[in-house]
């Protein structure tokens, strides 16, 4: 299901968030989307990075440089980004259902179809 959202996504030329919430194992949990769909280019944002590298991964995303950015909530009140037309939310069960609504908030914001996926 992941590599099909993500294919999905890819081929209509966007990028894709995904919501990892732990520190501690997000950079496997983004080794694994970048195996899953190809070695398609991943990288990761969260608070616990030095500011000028999360600013960096940030801009590039921003850039498209890269499609696929795994992070922590930090994007959940984040700058617009209309190009990020699908979100995959692991462990979505920890969540409350208004954090949910939100970070679904972060995916489309321009004329394409959003998709997001709650795992």
């Amino acid at each position: 299901m992941i590599k099909g959202a993500v294919d999905h996504e890819l081929r209509r030329g966007g990028q894709v968030f995904v919501v990892h919430n732990r520190v501690e194992d997000i950079a496997e949990v983004a080794n694994f989307i970048s195996r899953a769909c190809g070695n398609v280019e991943v990288r990761v944002g969260h608070g616990q990075q030095k500011e000028a590298e999360l600013e960096g991964t940030i801009r590039d995303f921003l850039d498209k440089k890269f499609p696929i950015l795994v992070c922590t909530t930090i994007i959940e009140s984040g700058i617009d980004m209309p190009n990020v037309n699908t979100i995959l939310i692991n462990n979505a069960h920890h969540f409350g259902l208004s954090q949910l609504y939100q970070i679904r908030g972060r995916v489309g914001r321009s004329s394409a179809q959003a998709y997001a996926y709650f795992i």
